[in-house]
């Protein structure tokens, strides 16, 4: 295609992308939140990796891998927002880099399956953005199953409410991440003796409180993106 080309054709596979991200809760006014928000995310983890190559130690861990997806797909690969990060947090590019090429079966977990501490304040945002989102999806994903049994649930239940660095928004009701929160739940519930002592003491340090106490809603299965009964 000529350059010409190229750029009305991007425009429009863009728009979808763009309408989804404005569902997902990034209307205007919410722009300087969501993105103070991620700053602030940078700088939390900016903080972790100054003494640590990786989350849990020298070796990438289950929860390096998640870590990963968003912040290589969505953020590093991107020219603009790669270049923010390459500026804004370096060590958390570097971070990405070495999760690209990681030496296999080198390195060590952290002595005695310790927390950083400088994790505490990534989980503690992600408890205070994210908790009470969930806690509102619960209760409606319940009323919503209760009246319609046996169904598989839509992709999202109506619009609601959520607050971010002190800014509300509105964006998608979304039963799948109940799915996803279900399975941390599940291996919670799973612990005993001291290894759910030792877990429950790291949640309350962390603010994961909302965690402790969450109502979980009716059993979900996965149903391609969307969820069912389960």
């Amino acid at each position: 295609m000529t350059p010409e080309e190229q750029l009305e054709t991007g425009i429009r596979l863009a728009a979808a992308f763009a309408k989804a991200a404005v569902r997902l809760g990034a209307e205007p006014h919410m722009h300087a939140a969501i993105e103070a928000s991620y700053e602030g995310l940078l700088a939390e983890l900016s903080r972790h990796f100054e003494h640590n190559d990786f989350l849990l130690g020298d070796r990438p861990s289950m929860g390096d891998f998640g870590l990963f997806g968003p912040l290589y797909a969505h953020q590093y690969r991107d020219p603009k927002s790669g270049e923010h990060l390459r500026r804004v947090a370096p060590r958390v590019a570097q971070w990405v880099e070495r999760m690209l090429h990681p030496m296999p079966l080198s390195g060590e977990f952290r002595a005695a399956d310790e927390a950083p501490v400088t994790l505490l304040a990534v989980l503690r945002r992600m408890f205070i953005e994210q908790m009470p989102v969930l806690a509102d999806t619960a209760r409606r994903v319940s009323e919503w199953m209760g009246a319609h049994p046996g169904e598989t649930l839509p992709r999202a239940i109506g619009m609601g409410a959520f607050v971010l660095e002190g800014q509300e928004g509105k964006r998608i009701v979304s039963p799948y991440s109940l799915w996803m929160l279900q399975r941390a739940r599940d291996y919670f519930r799973s612990l005993t003796g001291c290894n759910r002592t030792a877990v429950e003491e790291m949640l309350r340090a962390a603010g994961g409180q909302s965690f402790l106490e969450f109502e979980d809603p009716p059993r979900l299965a996965r149903a391609g993106l969307s969820v069912r009964p389960g």
